[in-house]
């Protein structure tokens, strides 16, 4: 009794000690609420914060007036900067390197080199090294200038204190190589960077690549994919799509299927996405480049995966460009690559505004083939009732219900894109047509 109580308070005193070791500090927390309100835009709120931590004697840190410092040195206010900096001081809470590291970035958004070297100068008073920030902010302010001499300085500044480029500072270098045309130094910084382990990013890549396709230098563009690739860079499809366009605007079928091939063995997944092909054609030249990237793809070793063909047919089925759909589907069958839902949808898309009746056959080889599914179906009755056709739809309907579908809610949004065929009696003679029974549209607006 008196010894279980015992142990019951003590478990009890455990918990709430256990409470108050995970509870954050409130300088922790207020700090959090701070940054949302500067985020936010809400400076007067953010200091009123600030003030009310100070009447209830909680000393504000460096992390938190640097907080507030960068809202106005975003701004370039240097006046407001300056004012939280004196406070700042004031409190004696000592500045950190984050802090002079705001202040001097604002200077050089402001091209005030000056202010920016007497920050740089308080840094070090106060026994604080700059950091690969410091002079990243430096370089990027050389190169943006293109001060050579300048940049030449802050790269020798950082090697004497013993601090290694990162991939930001490699990334403003390679800007600055590719602003001079100096395509072998931008190459160059991406050499060290493999070297160093940093893989490289894409937009420097990018970069470097549209030089090299420019100047016409294909293979280097695919040794410089192949390098970084396998230094463990982490490339976006816009990066592939850069020679490609190229080969496209260019007309030259080899080089294009050559690099689709080279796509297919180095990074497959790109191919398997819609976006990649839409970007590789201009808008005003789109029906001939289409054709044309239809020619390189099936010339390609990509037209042997199922997901690349398919991301090929829907752009193919967007611009209605039959004749190469034929050609792909004919090259997938050669390849004894069936064709999947996706496959399908495309082509009931494709042939719904053309020929109603290849379309129906889409579907019904899509049902003969195996397991049908009812998106094709639904592809093809939204076309018809955008077309106006609501007896095609009713085709539809009932061939989906032949093959064992149940139309559903989803059935009617398809019919309702054509305003015309909103009215319930057009829907109910639609629905009627295709042999469901008067208490159809009913059922099927509560599923």
């Amino acid at each position: 009794t008196q010894s279980t109580w015992g142990v019951i308070s003590r478990l009890f005193a455990m918990r709430a000690v256990r409470r108050v070791v995970v509870s954050k500090p409130p300088l922790v927390f207020q700090t959090k609420k701070i940054k949302s309100l500067v985020e936010s835009g809400n400076i007067a709120q953010a200091k009123a914060l600030l003030e009310e931590l100070k009447l209830q004697r909680i000393q504000p840190d460096a992390v938190l007036y640097s907080t507030l410092l960068k809202y106005y040195a975003v701004r370039h206010d240097l006046s407001g900067a300056h004012s939280i900096y004196k406070e700042m001081v004031t409190a004696g809470v000592k500045p950190d390197v984050r802090t002079y590291n705001v202040l001097g970035k604002m200077h050089l958004d402001l091209a005030d080199v000056e202010g920016a070297k007497q920050w740089i100068s308080s840094m070090k008073s106060d026994g604080i090294n700059p950091t690969i920030v410091t002079y990243t902010q430096w370089l990027k302010f050389f190169v943006d200038q293109e001060n050579e001499e300048g940049t030449t300085n802050t790269l020798r500044e950082m090697e004497m204190a013993g601090i290694h480029p990162d991939k930001f500072t490699f990334s403003v270098l390679i800007k600055q190589r590719i602003a001079n045309n100096n395509i072998e130094g931008a190459i160059d910084i991406i050499d060290q960077m493999v070297k160093a382990k940093i893989p490289p990013h894409c937009v420097p890549i990018s970069r470097i690549i549209k030089a090299l396709v420019q100047s016409q230098q294909i293979e280097r563009a695919k040794e410089l994919l192949h390098k970084v690739i396998a230094a463990g860079s982490e490339l976006d499809f816009v990066v592939f799509r850069i020679p490609l366009r190229h080969f496209v605007a260019t007309q030259d079928l080899n080089e294009a299927s050559c690099f689709l091939s080279f796509i297919h063995r180095t990074r497959p997944d790109i191919l398997k996405t819609y976006e990649f092909f839409t970007g590789c054609v201009n808008v005003n030249h789109s029906s001939t480049e289409i054709r044309f990237l239809a020619q390189a793809f099936l010339k390609s070793t990509a037209s042997t995966c199922l997901r690349s063909c398919n991301s090929l047919m829907e752009l193919l089925a967007e611009w209605g460009e039959m004749q190469s759909a034929n050609q792909l589907l004919e090259q997938m069958s050669a390849a004894g690559i069936r064709p999947n839902v996706s496959t399908f949808t495309s082509l009931a898309k494709l042939f719904a505004s053309e020929d109603f009746d290849k379309a129906m056959q889409v579907l019904r080889v899509m049902s003969d083939s195996g397991t049908p599914t009812i998106f094709p179906y639904h592809e093809l009755i939204r076309h018809c009732a955008a077309a106006n056709r609501p007896e095609n739809a009713s085709l539809v309907i009932r061939e989906m219900m032949r093959v064992g579908l149940t139309p559903t809610s989803e059935t009617l949004s398809c019919l309702q894109v054509n305003p015309r065929l909103r009215d319930m009696a057009q829907l109910d003679m639609i629905l009627t047509n295709a042999g469901l029974p008067g208490a159809a549209i009913s059922r099927l607006f509560h599923m």
